[in-house]
Order: structure tokens, then C-alpha cells, then sequence
């Protein structure tokens, strides 16, 4: 209550009630000689400003009045990010599982038997991102209540990394290319001057929005810890959405960096419609 009534972080005016537990949480476990990571993100209410990864001066109040130093809660905002930060540090490359893995002749894993196997909830964790984030790489007009209603096998896969995290586990990373079916809603207005093509499944879904769908190539991260020694035993996965800067014209592939003159996937010039334009 007083730290709602002094408006202190994480309390705003729209509430704030859910995080601050959270937060409370993590000061309950946080320790003087360890670090605490706390992964989420919502750096707009977390940290001290929205594209930061440092803890917001209300919080930082609060480690201090726990006799906690500055750095014993640290922020990461992906799970990647963390391992990137935290684990890789401490952790030996599996060199021999990573090669088998890359040439598809780890016996006791199949990424794509995992994929098939957990679709629903990889539909499930895709829905929630896009419903928080929007959908990467697209710049027409907001989307509203994006969801996913079937993700097709991928069309890519590209191992990145695989990591021992102890003698029965392993961390592996994927790069992963699928074609995803969604559904949104397009207020009217904007629907008339969208430049993408969108099918449109009910025009009149209501006065003011039109219920559509497309399928959209996606680009997806995923982060899984693999237990060793049994077979497609996945403990658990998460996935992330990277930055995309539109599609290809030729192959519909995303493309992954703004600087990109050539696909990645067919080599077809993305210049090239821009000329004809002219």
C-alpha cells in the first residue's frame, strides 16, 4: 500500500501490482554474494529506461535498504541473452554432439520430430509473442489480436549452438524458417490503404474491424534444454521472434538485416523491385 500510494516502481498509474510482486520475489532470493538475473521483457517498467537494461532507480533503492550491492539483481531480457551473458562463460562446447546434431545423425534427438511433436505449443508460445510484440518485419498497418492458427513444417533449420550444461544436458539453439498462418484484426480505415495483400475472412466482423488472415514466413529462435541419453526428451523450449526487415520478393524468405542486398535463401536481388518501381 505505501509503495502504491508513493507511486514507486513498479506501481504506475495503470497498476502495477502483478510486477511488484514479482519483484518481491526476486529481492526475497536475492543474495549478496550471487548474482540474481531477472529475465523479462518489460524493460519499460523494470529498468530505468525502455531500451536499458539496468535496474530503475526505485529499485535500486531497494537492494540498498536490503544491504544488497547494485549488481546483485542483473536484468536480461531474453533467455538467450542470458546465456550469452551468464552461462556461456562457464560452459565447454559439446563439440561432438553439435557435430552430430548439424549432420542429423544424433540418434537420440530430431529437431524436426520435436517440431512436429510440440506444434500446438509452439503455436501457443508463438500467439502469446506476436499478441505482445506485433508481428516482426511488418510495416503496414496495426494488427490487432494476432494469433497463430496452424504453423507448417519448417522450411529451414540451422543449428547454432549446442552446450553442455551438465553431463545429462544440453543446450541447443536453432534458427528456424516456417510459414505461419495468422489472424488479426484491421481497423477499416487502415484497411483500405494497406499496401501487403491480406486475405479477408469476414469484412463486416463488426462496425468498425475486418477479421482477416495471411501466411507469413517467420523467422524463429529457439532455445531447448535436451536431456541426454533419452530419446526427443525436451525439458523445455522457449521461442523468440528476431528482428526482420521484410520478405523477399522471390521466396517470401524474412529478411534479416536491413543491409541485405542479396536473399540469403535464393540470392534474388531485393534491389531489384525498387528499380522497377522508378
Amino acid at each position: 500500500m505505501r509503495r502504491d500510494l508513493q507511486r514507486r516502481r513498479l506501481f504506475q498509474k495503470g497498476g502495477g501490482y502483478r510486477d511488484s510482486l514479482i519483484w518481491e520475489t526476486v529481492l526475497r532470493i536475492a543474495q549478496k554474494n550471487h548474482i540474481t538475473v531477472l529475465i523479462t521483457q518489460n524493460t519499460k517498467d523494470f529498468c530505468s529506461e525502455p531500451a536499458s537494461d539496468v535496474l530503475h532507480p526505485d529499485l535500486m533503492v531497494d537492494l540498498k535498504a536490503r544491504g544488497l550491492p547494485d549488481h546483485a539483481v542483473r536484468v536480461c531480457r531474453t533467455i538467450e541473452a542470458f546465456v550469452d551473458e551468464h552461462l556461456k562463460p562457464l560452459l565447454a562446447p559439446s563439440q561432438q554432439a553439435l557435430a552430430l546434431i548439424q549432420r542429423d545423425q544424433y540418434k537420440l534427438f530430431s529437431f524436426s520430430k520435436f517440431f512436429m511433436e510440440t506444434r500446438d505449443a509452439i503455436q501457443e508460445q508463438l500467439s502469446a509473442q506476436l499478441s505482445r510484440s506485433g508481428i516482426p518485419g511488418w510495416s503496414d498497418a496495426e494488427l490487432e489480436d494476432p494469433s497463430v492458427s496452424y504453423v507448417e513444417d519448417p522450411s529451414r533449420i540451422l543449428i547454432r549452438e549446442a552446450y553442455e550444461l551438465d553431463p545429462e544436458k544440453l543446450f541447443l539453439a536453432y534458427d528456424v524458417v516456417a510459414d505461419v498462418n495468422l489472424h488479426f484484426f484491421v481497423y477499416k480505415a487502415d484497411y483500405y490503404v494497406m499496401s501487403e495483400e491480406i486475405e479477408v475472412e469476414d469484412y463486416d466482423w463488426n462496425e468498425h474491424y475486418v477479421w482477416a488472415s495471411k501466411t507469413l514466413a517467420l523467422l524463429m529462435r529457439f532455445s531447448l534444454e535436451l536431456k541426454l541419453g533419452t530419446p526427443n526428451e525436451v525439458e523445455s523450449f522457449d521461442i523468440e521472434l528476431p528482428e526482420c526487415y521484410g520478405w523477399c520478393w522471390k521466396c517470401n524468405q524474412p529478411i534479416e538485416s536491413d543491409a541485405a542486398e542479396t536473399c540469403s535463401n535464393c540470392k534474388a536481388d531485393l534491389l531489384r523491385p525498387k528499380r522497377r518501381a522508378r
